[in-house]
């Protein structure tokens, strides 16, 4: 039933409640009992009909009404990330806001938002997959870790009988320092592409500067510097019998020659073309390749039952190169890195070239904790 027919019926109803009142009033008198009760019966049927027809009306307002929904609250995340980019692209428009919520002011008016910071960090674990299996700590200041000297360990195990005394063996350590040299990582980021609103210039400059970050982590930890140990230190060397070719032999003697307790989370570090090299090599007679095809594996690949992971930044086939290194890097490798990564915005600098620099700044160290975990395969020299 509309509208239209409620309010016909509301009418009907209203005449037959004056034709009541007609009746009395013509012929001078009260109402009757029964005339009482039809007008009490009409005059509750107009209520109930009028309260149909304003609840109709109610709700045809109410649909002309748009209901707005308040915005979700932000992540503390989400508000850097936002700012973060407003204050970019205030930077390149010259109106800088002050106050932004989430983002403070450092030394030399440098801004750290930290979770922009973590991502960035984050961002290089995605990239790098020995950075990401290594053992890292986030402190600052010299960092000792201690380590037990496997040759002299006689702890040991026998039977022994009741009453009679255990011998104790005192377990020898040292330990391993990690210290903090600062490193810094400039992005340019155009100008253009940052007052493009249609590209997301935070996930720009992390991935940037991510990509940056990881080259040269990577780049410290395989091959080492005058500052950074990395795996150059590592003792647990299987020595190739050639200057460019490699074995099977030598593949299983480099993954034989670390501790079984290792071995489940370990895997192969190369160079792109060294993994070329493998793929191509056969078993002797056999005529089937080495690595096995397994789109389990992150490179669809194994090569004596573990992962290989490439590099572009560990040294290919050549004289004297550490062309492959096999190690559980979790217990192998200690990554010192300050939690805080202070970014750095440079507007004035690089405006002759349309630019924006990003510096990011921390201190990292890295050295092996277990030569038990890692093994390396050595060209011939």
């Amino acid at each position: 039933m509309n509208k239209k027919q409620l309010q016909e019926m509301l009418n009907d109803t209203k005449e037959k409640m004056q034709a009541i009142v007609d009746t009395a009033k013509a012929e001078n008198r009260p109402f009757g009992d029964e005339e009482t009760k039809q007008f009490g019966d009409f005059e509750a049927e107009a209520v109930r009909i009028q309260k149909t027809i304003d609840a109709m009306d109610t709700i045809d307002k109410a649909k002309t009404v748009q209901i707005v929904k308040p915005e979700p609250a932000l992540s503390a995340e989400e508000k850097d990330i936002k700012n973060f980019a407003a204050y970019v692209r205030a930077n390149i428009s010259g109106d800088v806001r002050q106050g932004d919520s989430n983002i403070t002011k450092g030394d030399n008016g440098a801004i750290i938002p930290k979770t922009i910071a973590n991502q960035v960090i984050k961002a290089v674990s995605d990239i790098s997959p020995i950075f990401a299996r290594s053992k890292k700590y986030n402190v600052k200041g010299t960092l000792s870790v201690p380590t037990v000297i496997a040759a002299n360990n006689g702890i040991a195990m026998d039977f022994a009988s009741e009453f009679s005394d255990l011998e104790s063996v005192s377990a020898q350590f040292t330990s391993v320092d990690l210290t903090g040299f600062l490193a810094g990582v400039l992005v340019k980021v155009s100008n253009s592409l940052i007052n493009n609103s249609d590209i997301n210039i935070v996930n720009e400059i992390i991935g940037l500067m991510a990509d940056a970050v990881a080259k040269f982590f990577e780049n410290q930890l395989l091959n080492g510097s005058a500052n950074i140990d990395g795996i150059k230190s590592a003792t647990n060397v299987t020595n190739a019998a050639s200057k460019t070719d490699i074995t099977v032999d030598e593949l299983i003697a480099v993954q034989d020659s670390i501790k079984s307790a290792f071995q489940r989370d370990a895997c192969w570090i190369m160079a792109p073309a060294t993994l070329t090299y493998l793929r191509q090599l056969r078993y002797g007679g056999t005529g089937e390749y080495i690595l096995n095809p397994d789109l389990r594996t992150g490179f669809g690949a194994t090569l004596l039952g573990k992962p290989v992971f490439t590099s572009d930044q560990a040294p290919a086939i050549g004289q004297g190169a550490k062309a492959i290194v096999y190690a559980d890097f979790r217990n192998a490798l200690a990554v010192k890195l300050v939690e805080q990564f202070e970014l750095q915005v440079l507007r004035e600098k690089y405006a002759t070239q349309h630019a924006t620099g990003f510096v990011g700044w921390t201190e990292f160290d890295a050295k092996i904790i277990n030569d038990q975990a890692i093994a390396v395969l050595k060209m011939k020299a």
